[in-house]
């Protein structure tokens, strides 16, 4: 008891990871409101009563004329926030939270998540399938981004701040707080330490609890209480539907990718590109009116339903391959939202179908209802290889536990599946396009977290280029480093020194060692980087050009050296860890 006073003190003392809890907790409360406002936002516009004080904006009560330009008019308002504000706020947002945790430092401006969050209302309000998902995400990951900078945070403590709020803004829309854990450590962060856990858990929860109070108890779906796992024969039917479900996934990945680059490549404005994706969407709902909209509302009636009828057959059919379609169309032309609820739509349909032949073929197995949820899972984990995010999600969403065996069993054949047919995930596939690679090792991902001016040396000693021979060797043997570079009277970098232009000068018996100078010998082709590039770049310099070091150049000032990146710079980072 004599230390209790000393242990108080330590323990509401100022310190730098109470400071850090304290911030996860405020992005998470932020994030949380932000979620209550724009769900409200949604419901008001989408529910508002259509015909005779009921209905639903997006049904058949609405004239046909109505429910054609609606997804127009929206993709045409969203387009102009493309084409007057930035044109990156398109499609779902994951892939450039990626990349800037990955490549920009955890750097997300407050235009871009303000006009993100803007161009998701045009899109999910006007029946575009996407969902709120995405935006809050974005506006959960660049609040994240925002408070870190602005406190001063390390660049490795804003990259674990950045993926709180994005797993808070997935929290908060699904009100699945440990879901949005594993989706910030599964997804974005690719590794686990238990400070990042702690700060990404804060913020969840902070989130989760602020909607709730907002919105009151939400569940996503009601289980009958029949689901369940009961014969151990049935994995055999779950084995086969995640098989389909990976071959969906695929197919689906495919689809979108191909659709963008359609409309990228045939429509110049983006203006008029989300919008002819929207109209095409309208007349996709003059045939299939749930293909408007995320699907939120459409999964619990279809669980609900336990028809065996030849319509609800086609109805499946129709949203699996409908909603395929639908959000291609949405986010491939412009459109901004997220699509994971449309991924839990889609995996429904897929299981329904799997499980109403499974009953029609053997009785004592598990209702339809049962292999919809898995298949929910399922086509989630066979898009974005996150399993253990899409597991806990569906225990999550329908808190009910007799699916969690199947669940697994299936959601690890589908990314299995999938990744054998294709090592990308979706994001994957987008973090290309911009030259990113996903990598999986431990020790690649060390590097992501720096940059080059991170590890640059800024004081730089550099070779005059009327230098003779003598001099350039008394300056090398003198100096730290191997190679250097040559400069003109301006200090502007005109060539690269190394040993091997040394040995060669006085390896040339028939040059005049004494009239050499180190512009007669340099490499006038050298590598350089800008600051702000990841350290991946500066390896891949030295390597294409064939030396240890690269020069660092700031675009701001290209005549003068910023400063130099060497061999040993890179290996210090490893070193830091053994310090």
């Amino acid at each position: 008891m004599k230390n209790l006073p000393a242990a108080l003190r330590r323990l509401f003392s100022p310190s730098e990871t109470k400071r850090q809890l304290t911030l996860a907790a405020a992005v998470g409360v932020g994030t949380g409101v932000a979620t209550g406002l724009f769900l409200r936002l949604v419901e008001i516009v989408q529910f508002w009563p259509a015909v005779g004080g009921r209905g639903r904006l997006f049904s058949l009560t609405l004239n046909w004329p109505l429910l054609l330009v609606l997804p127009a008019i929206g993709g045409l308002l969203c387009g102009a926030v493309l084409q007057f504000g930035d044109s990156t706020v398109k499609g779902t947002g994951t892939p450039e939270i990626l990349h800037a945790i990955r490549r920009k430092g955890g750097l997300i401006g407050g235009r871009y998540t303000a006009l993100k969050t803007l161009a998701s209302v045009f899109t999910v309000c006007s029946g575009g399938a996407a969902g709120p998902e995405a935006p809050m995400v974005t506006f959960g990951a660049g609040l994240g981004s925002w408070a870190g900078r602005k406190l001063g945070i390390s660049a490795v403590d804003l990259h674990t701040l950045v993926a709180a709020g994005a797993a808070a803004g997935f929290a908060a829309v699904f009100n699945a707080p440990i879901a949005g854990v594993l989706f910030a450590i599964e997804v974005l962060l690719k590794e686990f330490t238990s400070g990042a856990f702690a700060i990404v858990m804060l913020a969840t929860v902070s989130a989760s609890v602020t909607t709730h109070l907002i919105l009151g108890e939400r569940v996503f779906v009601e289980v009958p209480s029949t689901y369940a796992f009961h014969n151990i024969r049935e994995l055999g039917f779950y084995f086969a539907l995640a098989v389909l479900a990976a071959l969906f996934a695929k197919l689906f990945v495919a689809t979108s990718l191909a659709v963008e680059k359609r409309f990228e490549k045939g429509v110049a404005s983006p203006m008029a590109r989300a919008a002819l994706g929207g109209l095409i969407l309208g007349a996709l709902a003059l045939w299939l009116p749930q293909a408007l909209g995320n699907g939120r509302v459409v999964i619990p009636d279809l669980i609900r339903a336990e028809s065996s009828s030849p319509w609800a057959w086609a109805l499946l059919i129709a949203l699996l391959f409908g909603k395929m379609v639908a959000c291609p169309l949405t986010v491939g032309s412009g459109g901004s939202g997220g699509i994971f609820i449309p991924y839990l739509l889609m995996g429904a349909a897929l299981g329904g179908l799997v499980g109403r032949g499974v009953s029609a073929l053997v009785p004592w197995a598990a209702p339809s209802g049962a292999y919809m949820l898995v298949g929910m899972g399922a086509v989630f984990a066979g898009v974005t290889f996150a399993p253990f995010t899409a597991i806990i999600l569906l225990f999550e969403l329908t808190r009910d536990y007799s699916i969690v065996l199947p669940l697994m069993f299936t959601a690890g054949i589908t990314v299995m599946v999938a990744r054998a047919i294709d090592p990308l995930s979706f994001e994957g596939h987008k973090l290309l396009k911009k030259g990113v690679r996903l990598n999986e090792h431990p020790e690649l991902r060390v590097l992501e977290k720096y940059h080059v001016r991170d590890i640059m040396s800024r004081s730089v000693r550099a070779v005059p280029q009327d230098y003779s021979l003598r001099q350039l060797a008394n300056f090398i043997v003198a100096g730290p480093h191997t190679g250097y570079p040559v400069v003109d009277p301006e200090g502007r970098p005109v060539g690269l020194l190394t040993p091997i232009e040394m040995q060669d000068a006085f390896g040339d018996q028939s040059a005049p060692l004494r009239e050499l100078t180190a512009r007669d010998i340099m490499r006038p082709r050298f590598p350089t980087i800008s600051p702000d590039e990841p350290i991946e770049h500066a390896i891949r310099r030295m390597h294409e050009f064939g030396t240890d070091h690269v020069l660092v150049i700031d675009p701001a000032a290209p005549a003068k050296i910023a400063g130099i990146v060497t061999q040993s710079d890179v290996l210090g980072i490893y070193r830091r860890f053994f310090e």
